[in-house]
């Protein structure tokens, strides 16, 4: 009988241990998410698209953003993190030659990932992707962020209209259109003016202004098959 009395409040005494450790290591708050990074370059699968005679006439007159390989520029990456009733997880580098990583955030609705990929040479970001999940308190959820190439405008100016320019990226990736966004306040809300399916197009005429107003300007790329990439950062224009 005593031997039995001991060997339960051994195992009792386990029992309390095991549980008080799995509290202290993991928040009760929190979710783990594991994230795996994609690219949609075709040429990584061999479907690369043969260029219309159209697109390399044009490809003469345009600057070119080339995304770059996934190798060249996938030490250059960040994330962030933002929800409705979070504190936001401003952007943090991620270890050279990540393709997968696992990070802990707080549970709840809308938890916004974002992925980018900097290239000093041209400066600024060449590669985006995002996600977003609702997760729940103790949950260890995986996602799968699709790398997206990712452009920037060059300028805005003009009079009467205001030609907006953009790097153009390159034909092997897995492009459908550009989308052009468009703000009279740095900080939004920006909304889409126009969209571009042909990926050797770098401008467009904006003749929808008014003299001295300043407008924002941000553009994404966009593709059928992987979803919406992340948008540039604003560049403005004002008429006059």
């Amino acid at each position: 009988m005593k031997k039995k009395t001991i060997s339960s409040i051994l195992i009792s005494t386990i029992i309390i241990a095991a549980a008080a450790l799995f509290t202290n290591c993991f928040n009760d708050d929190m979710a783990i998410v594991t994230i795996r990074l994609e690219r949609n370059d075709l040429a990584a699968f061999k479907q690369e698209k043969t260029k219309p005679l159209i697109d390399r006439i044009l490809e003469i007159f345009s600057s070119p953003a080339h995304a770059g390989g996934w190798e060249d520029i996938r030490d250059n990456l960040s994330y962030t993190v933002t929800g409705p009733d979070m504190e936001t997880i401003p952007l943090t580098p991620i270890a050279s030659g990540t393709t997968q990583f696992s990070i802990e955030v707080p549970a709840g609705l809308n938890r916004h990932f974002t992925v980018t990929a900097y290239n000093s040479t041209w400066g600024y970001d060449v590669w985006g992707g995002q996600a977003t999940v609702s997760l729940t308190a103790g949950q260890e959820a995986n996602v799968t962020i699709k790398m997206i190439p990712k452009t920037a405008i060059y300028s805005a100016s003009g009079s009467t209209e205001l030609t907006v320019t953009w790097g153009i990226i390159g034909g092997q990736y897995n492009f459908s259109r550009y989308i052009l966004y468009r703000s009279t306040n740095i900080n939004g809300p920006y909304n889409e003016i126009t969209t571009i399916s042909t990926y050797s197009t770098g401008f467009y005429y904006d003749y929808d202004v008014t003299y001295g107003t300043t407008y924002y300007y941000k553009i994404a790329i966009e593709s059928d098959a992987d979803g919406l990439g992340v948008l540039s950062d604003a560049v403005s224009g004002m008429p006059n």
